[in-house]
């Protein structure tokens, strides 16, 4: 765990990209409920463990 002294610290390690905007970055906000929907749409498509077992 580090801890930055400021935000302007924070920049040289993450891209303002990564960072939420109410930290001075340019990440907008998004819900996880949002994504983790999505994410389990998409399950059967994209399946972790890959091919089915054909036996």
């Amino acid at each position: 765990l580090y801890v930055h002294s400021s935000v302007d610290e924070l920049f040289n390690y993450f891209p303002k990209s990564a960072i939420p905007a109410k930290y001075g970055g340019t990440l907008t906000e998004y819900y996880m409920a949002d994504w983790l929907k999505k994410a389990n749409e998409e399950q059967d498509n994209f399946p972790i463990g890959g091919q089915k077992n054909v036996f």
